[in-house]
């Protein structure tokens, strides 16, 4: 929450994509939205937001995530499958 926190703009909407609790809502001072999978609503063209790594990957079909930070069990991680990231996306010109 820590990593959000510092990594988004004031009163910018954080996006929890595809995670089952959001026990760490509480630590962000942020207007909050949930989509509960990987379809993002084609009013959103672009978010930031945390999800399982295996998710940000799948929302590379639609658009371009940047991968911001990235965390798994309290350990800073590059390249795990489950990790929690914090990413933005901005969708692709002509994609559904």
């Amino acid at each position: 929450a820590r990593r959000a926190n510092a990594l988004v703009a004031a009163g910018e909407t954080i996006y929890f994509v595809a995670l089952p609790e959001l026990h760490t809502a509480y630590y962000l001072p942020f207007p909050m939205k949930r989509i509960d999978d990987a379809r993002i609503p084609q009013s959103v063209e672009r978010l930031v937001g945390l999800a399982p790594r295996s998710t940000a990957d799948e929302l590379a079909k639609s658009g371009t995530v940047n991968v911001l930070a990235s965390r798994t069990r309290g350990v800073l991680s590059e390249n795990d499958h489950d990790a929690v990231v914090v990413f933005r996306w901005q969708r692709n010109r002509g994609a559904s």
